[in-house]
């Protein structure tokens, strides 16, 4: 299998490549435009913000699109979730458009950024979930989360707010957490995504 992680500044980049070859997956750094055949899957990692990833990913972003329209697998992860989106409260820039609904700011009386360990509940059944218990925990680390349709979001997390966790669209699948950072319950979920992509 060979995986795809796009290159567009986020600083978790080599965490999420790392994390992936543990899996055994063939693991190839994108910088720009690319040939989408080459990959099983496509994974925009993320921590950064907004409108400074989306200037990083626009080489890439016609690829990109070619890739998830021919049907391949593209894996989102918190920052990299956001930017399925059309747009995002914490600045300018166009996102790829791929999910309906808005990034929104964490507001309220929570400490922002979420960050740490948290309990994230399954509220859809999803493959990506496959052998988990219906309660995980995973750790996060954002100031903005995703509010796309709800029939789209699989898990959620409650911070004084209640947060997509996880939203799978089709073949275009985000987590707002860090899989690479969540011991045991992140592994799962990696080989489970993985698992899909073989199918």
């Amino acid at each position: 299998m060979y995986i795809g992680v796009i290159d567009y500044g986020a600083s978790n980049l080599f965490g999420v490549a790392e994390a992936l070859r543990r899996e055994g997956a063939s693991v190839s750094m994108i910088k720009g435009r690319f040939l989408p055949s080459r990959f099983d899957l496509l994974v925009l990692p993320g921590v950064g913000s907004f409108p400074y990833a989306v200037n990083g990913l626009k080489d890439a972003k016609e690829s990109i699109i070619e890739f998830r329209s021919n049907g391949g697998i593209i894996f989102g992860i918190c920052l990299g979730l956001h930017l399925f989106f059309m747009s995002s409260e914490e600045g300018n820039g166009k996102g790829l458009a791929f999910l309906d609904g808005k990034v929104r700011r964490i507001t309220g009386i929570v400490k922002v950024p979420h960050m740490g360990w948290s309990n994230t509940k399954l509220s859809q059944p999803t493959e990506l979930w496959d052998g988990m218990h219906e309660e995980e925990w995973f750790y996060y680390a954002h100031s903005y989360f995703a509010d796309p349709p709800p029939g789209t979001v699989k898990a959620r997390v409650d911070y004084g707010i209640n947060m997509a966790a996880v939203v799978v669209e089709k073949n275009v699948i985000g987590v707002q957490f860090h899989p690479e950072k969540s011991a045991t319950a992140g592994k799962k979920l990696l080989r489970n995504l993985l698992m899909m992509v073989r199918r």
